[in-house]
């Protein structure tokens, strides 16, 4: 049988950043993509803050939106070795004020059966990285490859449909 076809794995890919100084206005960004092509896209502001509290906040909206969409599996991909480091519970946190981030981190996550939080290098995430920075202003919408992501969503459909 077609892999394909029995895959359940969601995969999502998470990013924050601040304009101009650290800290500064935030913005987040995250895709989550699922098995059948399914496909939810993150671009937001949310504020004055550091860029640890952005990338906090872009993974705790990835796993909200999994919750929402029922995803029974999830790998995590980021590229802030502090925050996945910290929510996987291999490094300390040092500031007090991530502590409650990453304690919403862990409750969101306790409401997916399966979920593994791995970094990546930045180079990996691009998509992410664009639409944290979109939803800043920084970026031109026009500037994200939107054909790479179709094919693959293609690719990844069932047979027949």
């Amino acid at each position: 049988m077609d892999s394909r076809l029995t895959d359940t794995t969601w995969n999502a890919w998470f990013d924050g950043a601040t304009k101009g100084t650290n800290p500064g206005i935030r913005g987040i960004g995250g895709v989550l993509k699922g098995p059948g092509g399914e496909r939810i896209e993150i671009s937001e502001e949310i504020g004055h803050g550091t860029n640890n509290d952005a990338e906090y906040a872009a993974l705790m909206a990835v796993l909200d939106c999994a919750i929402q969409a029922k995803v029974k599996r999830l790998v995590v991909h980021g590229d802030s070795q502090l925050v996945i480091n910290q929510a996987n519970g291999a490094w300390l946190i040092k500031a007090k004020e991530l502590a409650p981030l990453c304690n919403t981190v862990m409750a969101l996550k306790a409401q997916i059966p399966s979920v593994k939080l791995l970094w990546i290098p930045r180079t990996e995430n691009a998509e992410a990285d664009t639409l944290s920075k979109q939803a800043l202003g920084v970026i031109d919408l026009n500037t994200i490859d939107r054909t790479v992501w179709m094919k693959i969503s293609e690719i990844a459909k069932p047979f027949g449909l």
